[in-house]
């Protein structure tokens, strides 16, 4: 949350949006979990995910799954180098159900759960009770290609 970031003469105008790269600098709240922004610079805009409806989906199921398995405000960073990959290969390639299910496993095998013998989304699903909304839909899109 970045207050006052939509006004017109915002110092932050244009430096906040989905998927954008950023280093930002923030001073931590003392009473709550929303911090104050002090600064923005955009590495990266990302504007290849913008130009296709099914790999904006894609990415954001993958930022839904990561929200569910990892505490908030909590650096995990090969999380984070797994959804960096995972949009980097997104922005030139296109999306797919074996792409998502590959990025599962790769995230019940940090987890320490994945098995042989079972789908990783199911043991994602057990242990977190449940999935992102987002995978049934994404997943029937899939099926129309």
């Amino acid at each position: 949350m970045a207050r006052g970031a939509r006004r017109p003469n915002s110092h932050f105008a244009g430096k906040l949006d989905l998927f954008f790269a950023a280093e930002i600098g923030y001073t931590r709240s003392r009473r709550s979990d929303l911090h104050n922004l002090r600064e923005v610079a955009i590495l990266d805009y990302r504007r290849a995910l913008r130009e296709n409806y099914l790999t904006l989906a894609t990415v954001s199921y993958f930022v839904h799954l990561i929200e569910l398995v990892a505490e908030r405000e909590t650096p995990i960073p090969e999380l984070y180098e797994l959804l960096a990959s995972a949009i980097s290969f997104l922005e030139v390639s296109d999306p797919s159900r074996k792409l998502v299910e590959r990025f599962e496993l790769r995230v019940a095998e940090f987890l320490g759960i994945s098995r042989s013998d079972r789908p990783a989304h199911e043991l994602v699903r057990e242990m977190f009770h449940g999935l992102p909304g987002s995978r049934e839909k994404l997943f029937s899109q899939f099926k129309g290609l």
